[in-house]
C-alpha cells in the first residue's frame, strides 16, 4: 500500500528498491502498463519496457536495454535470491502439474467424434424402425402394404445390428485408448515424483555446499587438505546432483511441446538461482577478503603508532611511520567502502554482520548468534534515543537483562553438552553473563547521557565505529572462554 501523498510511480520505485537499492529515480521512469506489469524506461525515452519477463514473474526482463540495467545498480542479492526461489518453485509447480496430466491424443477425439455421428444413425434407426412398427400393428395382416412392412423392419433390423457392431468396435477402441492414457498418466505421475525427488536432491547439495563455503568466509580458517577435501567431494555432489535433474527435465520435454516449453522456462529459473548463488559466494569471498586486508592493515598501523609512541626512536623514523600511518588509514578507508558495498549487495542485517565478526573471532556459532541478536538489539535501542530518553532506558535495561540471561543459559548449555572441559567453560559462560546483566544497563546508561549531551554526532560515531565495540567484545569473550 502506498504511503500517504505517494504516487503511483513512487511506490513502484520504492517496491523496485526492495530488489534494486540504488535504482536511481532521476534516470528511470515506472508505470503500470494496461495488464497491470510494471513497466519501465529509461528518462527522456518513448519506449516503456515490461520489468519483469510475466506479470506473474519475479525475473528482470532479458530485454531491457543496457542503460536501463545500469540505472537500476547492484541488486541485493539476498532479496533477488529469495524471489528467485520462489520463482523456481512456482515454475516447478507448473512443470509438475503438466506433467501429471497426459493430453487426450487426437486419435482419441477422432474416435469420439465419429462415436458421436454413429450413435446419431443408431438414433435415427430406431426411431424409423419405431414407425415401422406402429404402422405394422394397424395393418391388416397378410395384405401387401404388411408385407412391404415386414420386409422394411427385417431392414432396420439389420440395419441397427450392423450399427451397434460398428459402435461397440469404436467403443473398444476408445476404451483401448483411455486405458493407454491412464497408464501414460501413472507412468508420468511416477516421473514426476521422481523428478521432484531429484530436484529435493539438488536443492539439498546447493544448500550444503553454500553452507560449508560460507562457514569457511565467516571464520577465515585455512583450508587445511581435510576441509579442502570436503569442500571438493560436496561440490562434486552439487554439480552430479543438477546434472541429475537437468537430464530428467530435458528428457520429459523431448517427449511434449508445452512440457518442453514449461520445462525451459524452469530450467531457466535455476539457472539464474545457481548464478545467483555463485555470486552470492563470490561475494562472501570478496567482503571475506576485504576484511582480512583490514585487519592486516590495522595491524601494520598499530606496529607504526609503536614506533611513534617510542621515544627512543629517531625523529626521521617516527615521522616516517606517521606518513605510513596515514598511507595505511587512507587504505583502510577504501576498503572499508568497498566492504559497505559488499555488505549491501548481499543484504547483511545488522546481526549478520555482528555475527561474522564474532565468528571470525572463533565464537562458537550457537553462542555467537545469541550474542550478535543482543547486540544488534543494543544498536537499535541507540538508534531510536530520538523517540524519547525514558521509552530507550527502558528497552536498554530490557536489553541489558536479556543479554545477561542468554548468555547465562547459553552457558549453561554449552556446559551441559561438553563435559567436563565444558563445564569449566560453562561456568565461565554463566559468571560474564551475570557480570554483563550487571553492568551492562548501567554502562548503556551512561551511553545514554553522553548521547543525550552530544545528539547526533555520537551516534554518527557510534554508527561508523560499531565495530571497534563489536570486536573487542569478541576478544573479551574470547579470551574469556579459552582462560
Amino acid at each position: 500500500m502506498a504511503a500517504i501523498g505517494e504516487t503511483v510511480p513512487q511506490k513502484l520505485l520504492t517496491d523496485v528498491r526492495k530488489r534494486y537499492p540504488n535504482a536511481s529515480s532521476t534516470l528511470l521512469e515506472f508505470q503500470r502498463g494496461d495488464k497491470g506489469q510494471i513497466q519501465v524506461r529509461y528518462i527522456g525515452r518513448e519506449k516503456w519496457y515490461d520489468f519483469y519477463q510475466s506479470k506473474k514473474s519475479n525475473a528482470l526482463n532479458n530485454a531491457l536495454p543496457k542503460e536501463i540495467t545500469t540505472a537500476l545498480g547492484r541488486p541485493d542479492l539476498s532479496v533477488l535470491s529469495s524471489l528467485t526461489t520462489k520463482e523456481t518453485s512456482r515454475l516447478a509447480s507448473g512443470f509438475f502439474k503438466s506433467l501429471r496430466t497426459a493430453r487426450a491424443t487426437s486419435q482419441m477425439h477422432a474416435i469420439s467424434g465419429i462415436l458421436d455421428k454413429d450413435q446419431g444413425k443408431l438414433t435415427k434407426i430406431q426411431a424409423t424402425k419405431e414407425d415401422v412398427e406402429e404402422k405394422l400393428t394397424s395393418t391388416p395382416s397378410g395384405s401387401s402394404a404388411a408385407l412391404q412392412l415386414q420386409q422394411s423392419l427385417e431392414s432396420l433390423n439389420m440395419e441397427e445390428n450392423a450399427q451397434q457392431r460398428i459402435i461397440d468396435e469404436h467403443k473398444e477402441q476408445l476404451d483401448k485408448l483411455t486405458e493407454q492414457l491412464d497408464e501414460k498418466n501413472a507412468e508420468l505421475q511416477q516421473q514426476a515424483e521422481y523428478i521432484k525427488d531429484l530436484k529435493r536432491d539438488m536443492d539439498t547439495k546447493d544448500e550444503a555446499y553454500i553452507r560449508a563455503i560460507q562457514e569457511l568466509q565467516e571464520t577465515n580458517e585455512a583450508q587445511d587438505e581435510d576441509t579442502q577435501h570436503r569442500i571438493s567431494m560436496l561440490l562434486h555432489e552439487r554439480d552430479a546432483a543438477r546434472r541429475n535433474f537437468d537430464r530428467a527435465v530435458r528428457d520429459v520435454g523431448d517427449r511434449d511441446a508445452e512440457l518442453r516449453r514449461v520445462g525451459a522456462q524452469l530450467e531457466a529459473s535455476v539457472m539464474q538461482e545457481r548464478r545467483l548463488n555463485t555470486e552470492i559466494i563470490v561475494k562472501g569471498e570478496q567482503l571475506r577478503q576485504r576484511e582480512q586486508a583490514i585487519e592486516d592493515l590495522e595491524r601494520q598501523i598499530q606496529t607504526q603508532r609503536e614506533i611513534i609512541d617510542d621515544q627512543t626512536r629517531a625523529d626521521g623514523e617516527r615521522e616516517a611511520a606517521r606518513a605510513q600511518v596515514g598511507s595505511l588509514e587512507e587504505r583502510i578507508a577504501e576498503l572499508q567502502a568497498q566492504r559497505e558495498g559488499l555488505e549491501r549487495e548481499l543484504g547483511l542485517t545488522t546481526r549478520q554482520k555482528i555475527l561474522r565478526v564474532l565468528r571470525r573471532y572463533g565464537i562458537p556459532l550457537a553462542f555467537a548468534g545469541a550474542l550478535a541478536g543482543a547486540i544488534a538489539g543494543i544498536m537499535n535501542a541507540i538508534n531510536g534515543v530520538a523517540t524519547g530518553a525514558e521509552a530507550l532506558g527502558k528497552k536498554v535495561g530490557e536489553m541489558g537483562k536479556k543479554v545477561g540471561k542468554e548468555m547465562g543459559e547459553m552457558g549453561k548449555k554449552v556446559g551441559k553438552e561438553m563435559g567436563e572441559m565444558g563445564k569449566k567453560l560453562g561456568a565461565g559462560l554463566i559468571t560474564l553473563g551475570k557480570t554483563m546483566a550487571a553492568s551492562v544497563a548501567g554502562l548503556l546508561g551512561s551511553v545514554l547521557s553522553l548521547v543525550l549531551r552530544t545528539g547526533g554526532e555520537l551516534l554518527k560515531f557510534v554508527g561508523n565505529n560499531i565495530w571497534i565495540l563489536v570486536v573487542a567484545i569478541g576478544v573479551v569473550l574470547l579470551k574469556k572462554m579459552r582462560g
